[in-house]
């Protein structure tokens, strides 16, 4: 208790310690679990958010056991823990700008580092979306100034997983911004098309190098979390002239056609490139196989768990970067066996002992996880069955993965089927009747948005538009 001012600071931070840390990552080991809990030991600024963390947690897990009449006298009430929680976050935000301004250099970006995941983490626990999305991107500010200090404006290319400067910033670190770069990728990145021409190139050579057959989890998780940001890089890139997907708003407002012909345009000259990042990923696939079918002998243990969930972002990805430059959703039907085996995946990974750690009611997650992978199948599979079975699973239980919401995403995947089996009197989806998302404005303080989509191709295609209440689902 040295370290604590009261007992609701030291409950907040056993609370984190012991059931927060293992929820915010899948990975063995995670930097939640090691490195910044050993920070709060060292800095009381970092302390402060770990209570805030392990505070905001509790209070929500309270909130639902008053809904349900079953919290015990004994239990704090959710509204003051979560007001304690706040408190503690303004604390650490105000000792982060005091311990960053008097470290040397390399300690003080460190620090900086530390507490921009934090933050990310912390505003994406209260909802508050474009605020996190935002420090998310003042984060990969830092990673490249980093490299460009260091001289290693590619650190995969030096043959290494970090900079240089290894003493001061750890490996573990620099790889939880990687994966928290996969999240924004896929959902908001803000960097300009110039940006992502670079960096999909990064790690050329670490690449090419890539071994036949990997015989460790943590190698093949690298390399495939390298494949799978230079594809995403490529995406961000091979789009960079259209409007982005999520819109934040301060209020509705009325309705606007689209411009159709921007959602339906062909773009030229990136097959070859598409391509070669379809390639990798299949390189990486077959280097992955041997390991995969004998990490599945013992099903329950975690490193079955990790190897699926290797398998589906591979998946995943594959499907996503195919379907990428093409100007009909018609492209998607060849992947539906892919789709079914994505989707059972999933399902196995729902029923592993691990899957309600980090996927389980009310959870929050940092890192990717199934939201976006049953997305693809929800959105993009015609096949009634299939989809609708992504659609369950997404359903099942409201859980969240950094800013991806599970019932969120349910809600618009299935607006989205709902529309275009609208009319359709068989099985099969004609093409006139599918829809192809455009766009989705938030207005983040009240939980409602607007669905933007397309119906039909050519001159027959039509603007499509859903208001949608998601108050609540965050809860």
């Amino acid at each position: 208790m040295q370290n604590f001012s009261n007992e609701d600071e030291f409950r907040c931070f056993c609370f984190y310690r012991e059931e927060v840390a293992p929820q915010l990552s899948y990975i063995s080991q995670s930097i939640w679990q090691t490195l910044l809990l050993q920070a709060g030991q060292d800095q009381d600024f970092v302390r402060h958010a770990i209570i805030a963390i392990g505070g905001l947690s509790r209070s929500m897990k309270l909130k639902e056991l008053e809904r349900t009449g079953e919290e015990s006298p004994s239990d704090p009430n959710a509204a003051f823990l979560y007001e304690f929680a706040l408190l503690q976050y303004n604390q650490f935000l105000a000792g982060t700008k005091t311990h960053i301004a008097v470290a040397k250099r390399d300690q003080g970006r460190r620090l900086a580092m530390i507490s921009c995941l934090l933050v990310v983490c912390i505003e994406s626990m209260q909802l508050h979306h474009q605020s996190a999305l935002l420090h998310s991107q003042q984060g990969f500010k830092l990673i490249e100034e980093l490299k460009n200090d260091n001289d290693t404006p590619d650190h995969w290319n030096s043959g290494g997983i970090s900079p240089s400067a290894p003493n001061i910033i750890e490996d573990e670190l620099l790889q939880q911004f990687d994966r928290m770069e996969l999240q924004v990728l896929a959902l908001y990145d803000t960097r300009m098309g110039e940006q992502h021409q670079i960096l999909k190139d990064e790690g050329n050579s670490f690449v090419r190098n890539m071994p036949e057959a990997f015989v460790n989890i943590d190698d093949a998780r690298q390399y495939l979390e390298l494949i799978m940001r230079r594809t995403f890089h490529f995406m961000a890139y091979a789009q960079a002239d259209k409007y982005a997907l999520l819109n934040f708003k301060e209020v509705q407002e009325d309705a606007y056609p689209k411009e159709l012909s921007r959602a339906l345009v062909i773009l030229d000259g990136l097959q070859v490139q598409q391509e070669m990042y379809a390639a990798e990923n299949r390189r990486w696939s077959k280097a992955f196989e041997s390991l995969f079918r004998s990490s599945l002998k013992d099903i329950n243990h975690l490193d079955a768990f990790q190897v699926l969930m290797m398998k589906i972002h591979s998946l995943n990805t594959t499907m996503r970067l195919n379907g990428h430059l093409s100007s009909t959703e018609l492209i998607w039907d060849s992947f539906a066996p892919q789709m079914e085996n994505l989707v059972g995946m999933c399902r196995t990974v729902f029923n592993h002992p691990h899957a309600d750690i980090v996927f389980g009611e009310g959870v929050f997650t940092f890192d990717m996880g199934l939201i976006y992978s049953l997305l693809t199948s929800a959105i993009h599979c015609r096949d009634r069955r299939i989809r609708r079975d992504a659609l369950d699973l997404l359903g099942t239980r409201p859980w969240r993965e950094a800013q991806w919401m599970s019932l969120l995403c349910a809600d618009v995947a299935r607006f989205n089927m709902e529309t275009e089996e609208d009319g359709v009197g068989t099985e099969y989806i004609p093409e006139w009747a599918r829809v192809r998302l455009t766009g989705l404005d938030i207005i983040e303080k009240e939980w409602r948005g607007t669905l933007h989509g397309i119906r039909g191709v050519g001159d027959s295609a039509v603007h499509i538009q859903s208001v949608r209440n998601w108050s609540g689902m965050g809860d």
